[in-house]
């Protein structure tokens, strides 16, 4: 039975557990401690002196709740609230702050999060200048998102490393019908590698969507994007009979004309220029 008794004392001890500031090794009175949205953290004031509270600084104060507001004064700034144990006046009387009776609670409600406090006055120095949270969490995902936009800049850089392998123009026979009013998204050549069509832009030019037949239905290409010196170019991982530009009301029709044709590792079709026709 006193075993039984001695669970239920640890196990209400835990259930009121506080969560405590840790000191600063410079200044005990400078403190800071990690977020944690299930605890209660208790500050300790002094008579004569202010805290301060310190969230995160893409946080905004939004509400500010004090169990016994005639005996303290907060103010809140951006993500900063300050307090001040205060006296007050009943009746005809001052009464003075003193540890027996000051004690209270308060809530902080942020843009991104709650905080609930005990608040207790004490008159020994263990009071607290600046109280500091961290965001262990959130540095966490932090890392990770970083760790994740690495990984992808490594991908691409295979990827455009796998991409130079076929670089080599096989064919440059493209002929291209441009629609009225288009020509600020017509490419300045196309040529294709046998696997994939290059398509090249000067950066005065649009870029357009592309797509290919499939059918007699337009499919959206599968594009990448490779930037040089003087051209954008659209790599479209694949080579089509024909290829539809568009942006807007502007259309261009890009035809292959040596599509479908054997080609040898050594051929290179002509020619460079692409040839145009207006409709």
């Amino acid at each position: 039975m006193k075993r039984f008794l001695f669970l239920l004392l640890i196990l209400a001890g835990f259930c009121n557990a506080l969560q405590k500031p840790t000191s600063s090794k410079f200044d005990k009175r400078m403190q800071y401690l990690a977020y944690n949205g299930y605890n209660v953290t208790q500050v300790n004031a002094k008579v004569g002196y202010v805290t301060a509270i310190n969230f995160s600084p893409d946080e905004v104060i939004v509400d500010v709740v004090i169990g016994f507001n005639l005996g303290w004064e907060t103010t809140d700034n951006n993500n900063k609230i300050f307090l001040k144990p205060m006296a007050y006046k009943y009746e005809d009387t001052i009464i003075e702050p003193n540890s027996s009776e000051w004690d209270t609670n308060l809530i902080v409600t942020t843009n991104k999060r709650i905080y609930t406090f005990d608040l207790k006055l004490v008159d020994s120095d263990d009071n607290s200048y600046l109280v500091n949270f961290t965001y262990p969490a959130d540095e966490s995902n932090k890392k990770l998102a970083l760790l994740n936009e690495q990984k992808a800049l490594e991908q691409e850089k295979l990827a455009n490393e796998s991409l130079e392998q076929f670089t080599r123009p096989k064919n440059w026979n493209y002929t291209m019908l441009v629609g009225k009013d288009s020509e600020s998204i017509t490419p300045d050549f196309t040529y294709d590698d046998g696997v994939r069509t290059f398509i090249g832009f000067t950066s005065e030019k649009t870029i357009p969507a592309i797509f290919y037949y499939q059918g007699n239905q337009e499919m959206m290409s599968n594009t990448s994007v490779k930037n040089t010196e003087k051209y954008t170019i659209i790599v479209v991982h694949k080579t089509a009979n024909r290829l539809i530009l568009r942006s807007g009301d502007e259309v261009v029709g890009i035809i292959n004309k040596s599509f479908g044709k054997s080609l040898q590792n050594n051929q290179v079709t002509s020619n460079k220029d692409i040839i145009r026709n207006i409709k």
